[in-house]
Parts: C-alpha cells; sequence; structure tokens
C-alpha cells in the first residue's frame, strides 16, 4: 500500500510494525527501520558563510524574504577555510567588524576582539519574514557581539526550522538570544545550541529568543550556559505563545531572575518540558520553569536542576498567577540564601 503525509523539512526515522496477514517482520528493529530526510525547493541557498553576510546585509536593508525558502545546504564552520567561498579575501567586505583593520573575511569574522557576525537584520530591528531552513545542518564557532545579540534581529510571520549552532559564542550589548531577539507570529521548530556560552553582564539573555509573541516553539532545546542579569533557558519574555517538546540543560547563572523556559510568562501553554540545568540568582524570582507565570497551562514537565536565590525559588514556578500546573515534579535542591 501507499501512505501519503505532508511533513515539514527534517529528518525522520520510520519503523515497520505490521505488515499484511502472513507478513512476517524481521526480529531486530533495525532492520525494520529507514531513515529519511525530507527537503523542499529553496529559492535561496547558503553554500558558504559568504551567502550568509549577504543574507545579513539583504535583511538589513529591507528585503524581508517574504514567502521565501531560505536553505542551508552543509555544515558551516566558521573556523574552517573550506567554508568560505573565499576566506582570503578582503576587498568584498571589507572593514566587516569595523574595527579599523581591513582582513581576511575569515578573520573578520573569527577575531573575538571585534563584534564578529552581524546578525540577521543588524541593530535596526528590521523583520526577516521568510522560512530558514537549516536541513538539520549546523552553524559552528560562530561569533557575535551586538547590540542584538542573536543570529536573527527579528523574525515576524516567519520560521527558523532545523538547525544547531555549535560552540557559538554569543555576547549581546543591550539583549539577545541565540536564534532570534524578537520572534513574533513565528515558529521555531527543532533548533538547538550545544556548546554555546551566551553572555550578557548586563543584559537579559536567553537560549532561543529574548521575546516571543504569538508563537511556537518546539522541539527545541538550548545547551548552553548563560549568565546575565536576568536569564532564561527558552525566551526570557514569553507571551501568548506555545512551548512544546524542549528542554534547557544549561546553568543559568544571574542577578535577577532566572528560568528554565523563562521568567516572564503570561497566556502561554508549556508542555513536555524539563529542565536539568542549575538556575542560580543573588536576588529572587528562581525556578526550574517559569519564574513570574500569569495566565498559563504547565502540562507533564519537570525539573531536577538545582534552584539557588534569595527569595521567591521554585522547583516549577516562582510566582504563580492565574495559573494551572498539571502532572509536574520538582527534585532539584531548592535553596533560599
Amino acid at each position: 500500500g501507499e501512505i501519503k503525509l505532508s511533513l515539514p523539512s527534517g529528518e525522520y526515522k520510520a519503523v515497520e510494525i505490521k505488515g499484511k496477514d502472513g507478513y512476517v517482520l524481521d526480529e531486530k528493529e533495525e532492520d525494520r527501520t529507514t531513515y529519511f530526510k525530507v527537503a523542499y525547493n529553496a529559492d535561496l541557498e547558503i553554500n558558504y558563510i559568504e551567502d550568509l553576510i549577504d543574507l545579513s546585509n539583504n535583511v538589513t536593508n529591507g528585503n524581508t524574504y517574504e514567502g521565501k525558502i531560505i536553505s542551508l545546504t552543509k555544515n558551516l564552520d566558521f573556523n574552517d577555510v573550506n567554508s568560505y567561498r573565499n576566506a582570503n579575501d578582503i576587498t568584498t567586505y571589507g572593514d566587516y567588524n569595523g574595527d579599523g583593520i581591513v582582513e581576511s573575511i575569515k578573520n573578520e569574522l573569527t577575531n573575538t576582539e571585534s563584534s564578529g557576525f552581524k546578525p540577521i537584520g543588524g541593530n535596526t530591528e528590521k523583520a526577516f519574514k521568510g522560512v530558514f531552513d537549516g536541513n538539520c545542518y549546523e552553524l559552528k564557532n560562530i561569533y557575535i557581539n551586538s547590540s542584538y545579540g542573536s543570529l536573527f534581529t527579528n523574525v515576524e510571520n516567519g520560521e527558523i526550522l532545523n538547525l544547531k549552532l555549535t560552540n557559538a559564542s554569543i555576547t549581546n550589548q543591550s539583549c539577545g538570544a541565540g536564534f532570534a531577539y524578537y520572534l513574533t507570529n513565528s515558529k521555531m521548530y527543532n533548533c538547538g545550541i550545544d556548546g554555546v556560552v551566551l553572555s550578557s553582564t548586563n543584559s537579559p539573555t536567553a537560549g532561543l529568543a529574548y521575546t516571543t509573541n504569538n508563537s511556537e516553539i518546539v522541539s527545541c532545546y538550548n545547551n548552553a550556559d548563560i549568565t546575565g542579569v536576568c536569564t532564561s533557558g527558552i525566551s526570557c519574555y514569553t507571551y501568548n505563545s506555545l512551548i512544546e517538546k524542549c528542554y534547557n540543560t544549561g546553568d543559568l547563572t544571574s542577578v535577577g531572575p532566572a528560568g528554565g523556559v523563562g521568567y516572564t510568562l503570561e497566556n502561554c501553554i508549556i508542555k513536555d518540558f524539563y529542565n536539568t540545568g542549575d538556575a542560580t540568582s543573588t536576588s529572587g524570582g528562581v525556578s526550574g520553569i517559569g519564574s513570574y507565570m500569569t495566565k498559563c497551562t504547565v502540562v507533564n514537565s519537570y525539573n531536577t536542576g538545582n534552584i539557588t536565590g534569595k527569595s521567591t525559588c521554585g522547583g516549577i514556578a516562582s510566582n504563580l498567577t492565574d495559573s494551572t500546573i498539571e502532572n509536574c515534579y520538582n527534585t532539584g535542591n531548592i535553596t533560599d540564601t
């Protein structure tokens, strides 16, 4: 027989579990398993790091890419010359990092004494409204030091799919997150950060998105240790949104509130979430899932990370208003200093 399914792009596993009468299944599951990838025709391919720079510049200059699919075609490593079209190019992008010295584009991007890669949308809050599909590839060793310290500045009516950031260093001078500063009426699916240190000495910082509004974050994770004034594993400010099948394992260190999902959540649904990272603050509002939750529902979620703060600390939530918690638990130690 034939089964037709409409699937988002990504990697899939199919296991044969039943056949027609008289059909004998192989005993080992591995012999009944098929792996496959779904990808869609792209309007723009990201084949080299220079293509990513061009995308950033174009969005900064007002191209929203609305209705367009941007597709990453392979792993790109900012430290690897093979990830560049011409790693020694000094003319096309000039003094890209603005430090007053013109170097090769590879050096411009990896010099950690400068600004590194400019967020897609720059510091202009210009919106990206297309679909960025990472096709389960990764961006490795990306360095960003910006006022809007995120891969994207503003994702509006758009999607970020199937993308991993590995060994990145993202520092925000204002506020920021790994993937998006603003995520509005948008979707983030199957994205994650491994081995990243996100840091800000004077600003709120999150693993995935700084402000999430009317959006969905599904099957995503943060494995980054995060420091900042206020820290969140998933999203600092989250409104009217769905967080589903996500997790945080990164440690959160803060002088203000800290939460495995976030610290301000309103009218949100959190399903199948877990946090194993420790959350530590020199003040209060520290929790394994949400610090300040209003009109939220938390279902099938848990925390095992240690929670430490001066006051209002909780394994699931530190402050709860008109909210519901169902089938959730905490095993982490809670310490009020």
